[in-house]
């Protein structure tokens, strides 16, 4: 059985970006068992068409990327696959409802009580997180090649500071621990932007 949609828009599809480390914890509220799988979907594949840790959510003119693959224990995960959970995206977060246990347990209910948002939320990377190794891409899909935009900014370049010099050592030392791949050597081929996307959502969600 395939889990609740977080949001009923039906202008989702998976983006092609690079794999993160999965948190090895269960996300759900209070839970401290350790994953289950590789990470699970909240997007089913079948509505982004295919199975990429982000998705790009379109809201008439409001157009946002999101991680939303996290890790969860074999319990929790059986009760989304069931619809006796169900994460919501709401306010730009993931969040943790259950089905409500009715008093006469012959009955199902329809309802379902919020919980809490899930805690790290996708894409926040936490102690003991493992990595997941990259995926070779598939050839002549009828996919068409994406748009490529070169971004240029100003950094301090003076006796003072090598501005340039410290984002690539920044740049190498964030690629060794949140990178993809099993080797530092695979790592170290993360490209750029998938780096600073990561970390800049994480610096707006506040994680580590």
């Amino acid at each position: 059985m395939t889990a609740l949609k977080p949001i009923e828009y039906r202008n989702i599809k998976g983006i092609s970006a690079t794999k993160y480390k999965v948190n090895d914890i269960c996300s759900v509220p209070g839970c401290n068992r350790t994953r289950g799988d590789k990470g699970h979907h909240i997007f089913p594949r079948s509505q982004i068409g295919n199975d990429s840790y982000f998705v790009l959510v379109g809201m008439g003119d409001t157009n946002f990327t999101i991680p939303h693959v996290t890790g969860l224990c074999s319990e929790h995960h059986t009760q989304v696959e069931i619809h006796d959970a169900w994460i919501k995206l709401e306010d730009d977060l993931f969040v943790w409802y259950e089905r409500e246990k009715p008093a006469n347990r012959e009955t199902s209910s329809k309802n379902f009580i919020k919980v809490g948002p899930l805690d790290p939320q996708p894409g926040v990377r936490v102690k003991g997180a493992s990595g997941s190794p990259k995926k070779k891409r598939e050839k002549n899909k009828g996919e068409k090649k994406r748009n490529r935009r070169t971004l240029a900014f100003s950094v301090p370049n003076d006796a003072i500071e090598d501005g340039a010099g410290i984002i690539d050592d920044l740049l190498r030392e964030a690629k060794k621990e949140y990178g993809v791949g099993n080797t530092e050597e695979e790592r170290l081929k993360t490209p750029d932007y998938n780096i600073y996307v990561l970390a800049l959502y994480n610096l707006v969600r506040g994680g580590a």
